[in-house]
């Protein structure tokens, strides 16, 4: 009423800079209003996103699961003694020879049908032995690595340079079929025997920050280790977990898992695979796994097996793996 009363006061020409100025101020307040309701409610959202961050980075940290006792759901089980010398995180060295393996499923990377290839139809990469062998699974999750990573880098220059052959000592780490050596042609055109590895080479770093994502993890420690260019197959959720807990040398792992680790003690890790438990047990004491959700069990070829639970999968009674992890 005192806006009507404020322009009606005063000549026409007044009155009509009164109301261009009432418009105006209406104007201004509408705007600081937007503003000010805008401002309170991106307040709102990042504040709701840094919560979230937060319970994500929580989640993250939160690796271990500790009990009481035994875990709700977990039953004793007893396993093959050949069960201790097999599964995809046996150790091979001079004290442990390898006296159980699948040899016999192994397959030639040589030949293997989905080998990756170039858009020209040619490898992707190089077998340096046309005998070399693997692991089935090794062997596939190696093509699809070097496939991934020919993809990203249009480089077919990587030569598989060591792997399991028919004959190979039992104490080499080649020997389960799931490590392979990279190297590289250094100047194929002017040298085609010239090869060095692949450590240390710039535009091959993709495949050290990548391979965890395959399943795979570096024997050695890094600059001057000879392993640093030998990759063994482990299974996913063993590399998530190593890559996580910045564990560099896969015997290292198993050395933290078996000082580290029991079934009401697990190491937990978020993979694409679902989210995994994993602890040891001692080949002399009672070993205990999920009844409700599927498992995996490897040897460690000594002294205890590994067990690894996928709590994001149930149990299938009539399929329930315990071969390899």
């Amino acid at each position: 009423m005192w806006i009507s009363d404020l322009i009606q006061g005063g000549t026409r020409q007044e009155q009509k800079k009164k109301l261009i100025m009432v418009y105006a101020i209406v104007a201004t307040l509408f705007v600081l209003v937007a503003a000010i309701i805008t401002l309170c409610v991106t307040s709102l959202v990042l504040s709701s996103k840094d919560t979230n961050n937060d319970a994500s980075v929580e989640s993250n940290d939160e690796e271990e699961n500790e009990y009481s006792g035994i875990p709700s759901g977990y039953i004793e089980k007893t396993f093959e003694s050949s069960q201790l010398h097999s599964g995809n995180l046996i150790v091979v060295n001079e004290s442990y020879p390898l006296s159980a393996a699948s040899q016999n499923s192994h397959v030639m990377l040589q030949s293997y049908p989905d080998r990756p290839k170039t858009p020209q139809g040619s490898n992707s990469y190089t077998v340096e032995d046309k005998n070399s062998k693997g692991d089935p699974i090794a062997v596939e999750a190696l093509n699809v690595m070097l496939g991934d990573y020919y993809d990203n880098n249009a480089d077919d220059n990587i030569i598989v340079g060591k792997a399991y052959y028919d004959g190979i000592e039992s104490t080499s780490v080649y020997a389960t079929g799931l490590a392979f050596k990279l190297t590289y042609f250094v100047d194929y055109a002017k040298d085609k025997n010239l090869k060095a590895s692949i450590y240390g080479i710039n535009k091959y770093n993709w495949i050290y920050e990548n391979a965890y994502r395959y399943g795979f993890v570096t024997m050695g420690a890094g600059e001057g280790d000879e392993n640093a260019n030998v990759f063994r197959y482990v299974g996913v959720a063993h590399a998530t977990a190593m890559k996580q807990k910045k564990i560099d040398t896969f015997d290292n792992y198993l050395a933290y898992l078996k000082s580290g680790t029991s079934v009401s003690k697990a190491l937990t890790v978020a993979t694409d695979e679902g989210k995994m438990r994993i602890y040891y047990c001692a080949a002399n004491e009672a070993a205990y796994v999920s009844e409700n959700y599927a498992y995996t069990v490897s040897g460690n070829n000594c002294d205890g097996y590994i067990i690894t639970v996928n709590t994001s999968v149930r149990a299938d009674n009539s399929t329930q793996q315990t071969q390899n992890s």
